[in-house]
């Protein structure tokens, strides 16, 4: 299994306010037209870059394998790694007796599961799919 890539995401309270400083300040712009997702006229998920550097701005979204609630308080960073088999890592970290998150597929189009390291930093792991989207958040 190989990694290809890492995009850290921030989780903010307010993601718009984010995305300004980002953007204004230091220079950031969206990847793309196409990289942000808005609910009810609230923007909750964005992929910015600046230069060779990426990064993912989120409302407030980690991983609690206790009782799936997937929100916690400002400040969070969850580390999203791309794999290039998605599904040979969820089962390999099954395998070895890890708590992971059941897979879906997001409203992006990456298949994704999401689960914990040994001292609580959260890790995100997708890969591109074309199928439909199981989790709508």
């Amino acid at each position: 299994m190989k990694l290809n890539d890492l995009i850290p995401m921030l989780s903010a309270s307010d993601v718009e306010k984010s995305l300004d400083f980002y953007r204004d300040i230091l220079g950031f712009e969206l990847d793309t037209p196409e990289s942000k997702f808005e609910e009810d006229g609230t923007l909750l998920w964005c992929s910015i870059r600046s230069g060779d550097v990426r990064m993912m701005l989120t409302a407030c979204h980690t991983y609690d394998a206790d009782n799936e609630d997937r929100r916690v308080g400002r400040g969070s960073i969850v580390f999203y790694y791309y794999p290039d088999d998605v599904m040979a890592l969820w089962q390999s970290l099954k395998d070895k007796g890890y708590d992971v998150g059941e897979t879906r597929v997001t409203f992006y189009q990456n298949k994704e599961f999401q689960m914990q390291d040994p001292v609580g930093h959260t890790l995100w792991f997708g890969q591109h799919t074309d199928k439909l989207a199981t989790d709508c958040e």
